[in-house]
């Protein structure tokens, strides 16, 4: 559908352009028809490494409070998410860790999704 407007546009382009003295060549169009395909194959594949979360928990924190981690995580439960959305849950996470006066040095975080449910492990590391 998104092709078939763009197609649209840029017939009436090259009409108007040419009404100019200036139409648009054929290599141009299939330039443009080209780079049209390659979008929705690049929106086709983020919709497939998508992955619908009901639910986040979290195990293995102790220094920050459960409302705190909460709060960063509840925004992104019930969506479809990347794996560049999960990454920035971790990154939230972390900057919480650090406001909090813990180095992100002494955070481990790993992640797994399981029946839509992603759990992400936090390693407190002890500090000497």
């Amino acid at each position: 559908m998104l092709i078939r407007a763009v197609l649209i546009i840029i017939s009436l382009l090259s009409i108007q352009f040419a009404a100019y003295g200036e139409p648009i060549s054929g290599s141009e169009i299939l330039r443009s028809q080209e780079l049209i395909q390659e979008d929705q194959t690049l929106r086709d594949k983020a919709r497939e490494d998508k992955v619908f979360i009901k639910k986040i928990v979290l195990t293995g924190a102790v220094l920050l409070s459960p409302d705190k981690l909460k709060e960063i995580t509840l925004p992104f439960e019930r969506k479809w998410l990347t794996k560049y959305d999960i990454q920035e849950i971790e990154d939230l996470i972390k900057q919480e860790y650090n406001q909090q006066g813990i180095p992100e040095d002494k955070i481990k975080l790993s992640s797994k999704v399981k029946k839509n449910v992603l759990e992400i492990i936090l390693n407190e590391l002890k500090t000497p």
